[in-house]
């Protein structure tokens, strides 16, 4: 689906998200760039597509992708304000589950290397380095990301250099006893 043809581009969410334009499209849903109304600031809102929506499993890792993220608040974790059900929604009377998190200029780690190839050893040990510092404290808060890869470190274009965000915690492990009765 375009841009052009996608129902929620022109649509306001919640009588509160303005969604402009299509930034990203992934397996689990479609992102888009949206102006919170009333605060007037750029957010991103990712809607899960139609067909994933219909799995009761998919959609308890994307209420687990927001609460993980929303838990860690960490200064390298995507921020995410807001989780819930828009019902009905364009094009989908049974609604559409979306997640409400910063907007972030950049680009994916795996962008980047098909871009450039190879990395300086700077920039390496910059970008680990805050990947660490935000698994640390996922780690010491119970959490284990289980979709560490290059598709899940977004770079944050600065004028300081790279700003690290890590995304998609819809995967995470818990310790023995957290995960929801697993082992």
């Amino acid at each position: 689906m375009s841009e052009a043809t996608d129902p929620f581009v022109g649509h306001t969410l919640a009588a509160r998200y303005r969604i402009d334009r299509v930034v990203a499209d992934g397996g689990m849903g479609r992102v888009y760039e949206v102006v919170e109304l009333g605060a007037e600031r750029r957010v991103a809102i990712k809607i899960l597509h139609q067909d994933i929506a219909q799995d009761s499993v998919n959609i308890e890792r994307f209420k687990r992708e927001a609460e993980t993220s929303r838990a860690l608040e960490h200064p390298h974790v995507v921020e995410v304000f807001d989780f819930a059900l828009e019902q009905p929604a364009p094009g989908r009377p049974e609604g559409a589950w979306y997640l409400v998190m910063e907007y972030l200029d950049g680009d994916e780690l795996r962008a980047e290397l098909e871009r450039v190839k190879t990395l300086p050893p700077e920039r390496i040990i910059r970008i680990l380095s805050q990947a660490a510092l935000a698994l640390d404290s996922a780690h010491a808060k119970g959490f284990v990301p289980r979709a560490l890869k290059p598709d899940n470190i977004f770079l944050v274009r600065s004028a300081g250099g790279d700003a690290v965000k890590l995304l998609d915690f819809g995967s995470v492990k818990f310790p023995r006893g957290q995960d929801r009765g697993q082992k």
